[in-house]
């Protein structure tokens, strides 16, 4: 049986955290492939660690971060035992989720594009 949280299903919750997780190894991936055929990353702090490190290394990383926060999401979504801190934590999940979307779609567009 499924519980609710605060409207969502924590089936729903669980999805959208995966989906912050591929998303963000999709915009690895897809970094990785555009710095190797010259373009640079927009992102400074990325684009720091890509300098020092590499690209591989550099990604890894700094992609990394996001299984802590997925994590954070996560338990702030369905655990936090105060509604607001759960209704902050669905609404940050659902605008990462986002903003990560239009990230890819701007990828997208850079290959068509060539």
């Amino acid at each position: 049986m499924l519980s609710w949280v605060g409207g969502w299903k924590a089936k729903t919750v669980l999805v959208l955290v995966f989906l912050l997780i591929g998303l963000n190894v999709l915009d690895g991936c897809f970094t990785a492939y555009h710095v190797a055929n010259g373009y640079s990353e927009a992102n400074p702090l990325v684009n720091a660690f890509i300098q020092h490190l590499g690209v591989g290394p550099g990604l890894f990383l700094v992609k990394l971060w996001v299984l802590p926060c997925a994590g954070v999401l996560w338990y702030g979504s369905t655990r936090s035992p105060y509604e607001g801190s759960r209704l902050i934590a669905r609404s940050g999940l659902g605008l990462v989720c986002s903003l990560y979307g239009l990230v890819l779609a701007y990828h997208l567009s850079i290959l068509a594009g060539t």
